[in-house]
């Protein structure tokens, strides 16, 4: 124990160290998420994701949406059946692979992400209370940015 106090090695402050911040925000955020989701919705926060996801880009491969959102191919196949099961899904032969099955959110599936959507965009409003449209700028901004040194 001594010797490490004697040492000069760097001090990380949790309250400087951002990456803690990041893990925090993510954590509660999808564990309040999931919660809500489930409550009101019968849906998690990984079926949540792929529906954003399949209402913004129609017929895709379970390995796109995995790569999407950095999810793993099991908890992608595990949304998808939610989906299945709850009637919210098309599916087809992948046009590129006929191994594969690419999928699309069907009417029912879209009446359900605007439900979702809604309530969603409700809750990130909740995160971003009190920051103004120039700050929530900034925000998506730097947000990219790290985003985009993670994948450097």
């Amino acid at each position: 124990m001594a010797r490490l106090q004697e040492e000069k090695w760097p001090l990380i402050s949790p309250e400087d160290y951002i990456p803690r911040y990041l893990m925090l925000i993510a954590g509660d955020w999808r564990n309040r998420t999931s919660l809500s989701l489930r409550r009101e919705y019968g849906l998690g926060a990984p079926e949540w994701r792929l529906m954003l996801l399949l209402a913004n880009q129609a017929w895709i491969q379970a390995k796109e949406a995995a790569r999407n959102f950095g999810m793993d191919k099991a908890a992608i196949s595990r949304s998808l059946r939610v989906l299945r099961t709850k009637g919210y899904l098309l599916s087809r032969p992948a046009l590129r692979d006929a191994r594969a099955s690419e999928f699309a959110l069907n009417s029912n599936g879209l009446e359900a992400f605007k439900a979702l959507a809604k309530a969603s965009l409700a809750r990130e409003e909740q995160l971003l209370r009190g920051l103004d449209p120039t700050e929530r700028a900034l925000l998506r901004r730097l947000l990219g940015h790290l985003w985009e040194n993670c994948q450097a």
